[in-house]
């Protein structure tokens, strides 16, 4: 079964990449804000650069879609994690020089190995059989959490490295950040197959002429289903961020060291990510919008 094998193929460069760039924008994220706030010398930095980071998720997201649609996801993908490499190496360069909007750039740019490993998850439905698209997502999304759990481990090992080379010792987790995205591009865009024209995925109500993100999302805009995951995963994203970047922030202003607070944040990726597979299951079982409302009542319950 060529095709089957094809599809796996992609689905385990896919894991290799997703576990790549899950230490690459953790490593980043769980000292980005306490570098930021030592570079302004306000907390309000903190959060200015990680919404910089989210921004700049957003902003190539499109683009990088369109870029998959011309090109394929091999290209698109592997220039996601490019420019998020090249932004970890803007970080460095603006910790060097004690530059704080040079810092908030590198994040921009940052956020683009963010938008790339989002986008990799449906990369993993492409050849799937329909009935179990949710379980091949789950697979690669279950694959960010060791790469993540791990990243935020290394800000004590990036600190020691930073000093031991003579930078800034903060900016050292960039370091692997810089290391794991430009690993994850050339993973990508050298091991990573077209999927076969035989095992597209089988979406017989969408056209099929090939289409931009923007007509995409006029098309969304008049479709309930797709304006509810919308809202779902931009309410979500909002809460999970919020706490995501300001925990280390406020950890750090209480005295705790960074094996702590990298130890807090593998601990809220590992909530993010390690059941990924059960959920998978339950979309491919029960459907999408019921495993939505179960995840609503879980952040209400946390919250």
């Amino acid at each position: 079964m060529p095709g089957l094998t094809h599809q796996r193929h992609n689905q385990l460069v896919l894991v290799v990449g997703q576990l790549l760039s899950g230490v690459g924008v953790a490593s980043g994220i769980s000292v980005g804000g306490i570098l930021a706030a030592q570079l302004a010398g306000t907390t309000a930095a903190s959060g200015f650069v990680q919404t910089a980071s989210t921004l700049g998720a957003g902003l190539v997201a499109v683009p990088l879609a369109n870029l998959a649609i011309r090109a394929g996801r091999r290209w698109a993908l592997s220039a996601g994690f490019a420019l998020g490499a090249t932004g970890a190496a803007i970080v460095l360069l603006a910790a060097a020089v004690g530059q704080f909007w040079m810092m908030a750039v590198g994040m921009l740019l940052f956020g683009a190995a963010s938008a790339s490993g989002l986008q990799a998850r449906y990369a993993a439905v492409d050849g799937a059989a329909p009935e179990k698209a949710g379980r091949a997502m789950a697979i690669v999304i279950w694959a960010t959490t060791i790469g993540s759990v791990a990243g935020p481990n290394l800000s004590e090992p990036g600190r020691l490295l930073g000093i031991s080379i003579g930078i800034v010792p903060l900016s050292g987790p960039f370091i692997f950040s810089l290391i794991a995205f430009i690993t994850a591009s050339l993973v990508i865009a050298v091991f990573f197959l077209g999927t076969p024209a035989s095992h597209k995925p089988t979406l017989r109500r969408i056209p099929t002429r090939k289409i931009g993100a923007w007509a995409a999302l006029h098309l969304a805009s008049g479709n309930p289903n797709a304006l509810f995951a919308m809202a779902s995963v931009t309410g979500g994203h909002m809460i999970m961020v919020g706490v995501m970047v300001m925990t280390p922030v406020a950890m750090n202003a209480h005295g705790h060291s960074l094996q702590i607070i990298g130890i807090v944040i593998s601990l809220h990726i590992l909530g993010m990510y390690a059941a990924s597979p059960l959920f998978g299951w339950l979309v491919d079982k029960v459907g999408a919008r019921r495993v939505v409302m179960l995840g609503c009542g879980i952040f209400l319950t946390a919250i």
